[in-house]
């Protein structure tokens, strides 16, 4: 029993020092670092990261994403379900938007 508990401690702190992220994953990757690389979402081009007006989030913009014209200026929304109801309430999401 006390091998059995021995073990479990071990387990369990080889676990929480793992907690520190995904080694896999990029670490520009990191909230922390996107927020430093933020585009003004006007001025974003493919493959940068910017803020959907719509969900206030960051996101990697591709070309296929829609886009919403409003007052001269485009920007780029990240699904067209958002898009459509940015496109339904432009001024609500667009209107000061500075991202």
């Amino acid at each position: 029993m006390r091998t059995l508990i021995v073990v479990a401690l071990c387990a369990l702190s080889v676990v929480a020092c793992n907690k520190g992220g995904d080694a896999s994953r990029p670490p520009e990757a990191s909230a922390e670092n996107t927020a430093s690389r933020l585009v003004k979402n006007v001025d974003a081009k493919p493959g940068d990261t910017t803020t959907c007006p719509f969900s206030g989030k960051p996101f990697v913009v591709k070309a296929e994403h829609p886009r919403v014209d409003y007052n001269g200026a485009s920007f780029w929304v990240c699904s067209e379900s958002a898009a459509e109801q940015v496109r339904a309430d432009p001024a609500k999401y667009l209107e000061g938007f500075d991202g």
